[in-house]
């Protein structure tokens, strides 16, 4: 059974890093480009030890400004990101994340129907990471790339989305979708262990 997940969270929360952890397991990375932006990644297909299906990561993680699926913000409309979801998804396991992507809720509740139609499965992985720790992590990001933002943190907002993600998590918890907490610091780990719980269950 193929898994898709969308790592959410606010900015700060990890979103990326626990992306990025699935390369490094990875004894092989097959990059496609954007047929329609040549020269920027549209996803990456990982050979990942001890998982028999391929991991399809969504997006563009080449020292882009705002790594994931956001890449393909500007370039596509939402609808046809989700396209490209439900049709990986055929494929292998598909992992996503990104800003914009945390904001919608509508499709991710009909690619989980969609998925669960033909026998796959969709999982909406809710970082645990707290409004602090989030905090932390932009600072941190900030002063390892030497990048000096042209906002500031507006910690009040910060505050604000991250109790209207968790609201958004309990609509679609009610909705029928499979919401998990994802603690940052043990991402890469949990996230395998997703990933290895839905091969099993392909091969029995």
């Amino acid at each position: 059974m193929n898994l898709t997940v969308n790592v959410r969270g606010v900015s700060g929360s990890g979103k990326s890093t626990a992306v990025r952890s699935l390369f490094a397991r990875a004894t092989s990375v097959d990059r496609t480009d954007d047929p329609w932006c040549a020269g920027h990644p549209q996803y990456y297909r990982l050979t990942i030890p001890n998982l028999v299906a391929p991991v399809f990561v969504v997006g563009d993680y080449e020292g882009t400004k705002t790594a994931g699926a956001e890449g393909l913000r500007d370039r596509y409309a939402t609808p046809y990101v989700f396209d490209l979801f439900d049709a990986l998804a055929e494929r292998g396991h598909v992992v996503a994340e990104g800003f914009t992507l945390s904001q919608t809720v509508t499709m991710w509740i009909r690619l989980s129907k969609v998925c669960q139609a033909r026998g796959a499965h969709v999982i909406v992985a809710h970082l645990t990471t707290t409004v602090d720790e989030c905090v932390a992590n932009i600072m941190t990001r900030r002063e390892t790339t030497r990048r000096i933002s042209s906002k500031l943190l507006n910690v009040d907002a910060l505050r604000s989305f991250h109790k209207s993600q968790q609201g958004t998590t309990r609509s679609q918890r009610r909705q029928g979708v499979d919401v998990r907490d994802l603690p940052w610091r043990e991402s890469s780990e949990v996230l395998f262990g997703w990933f290895q719980e839905f091969d099993a269950k392909a091969t029995k």
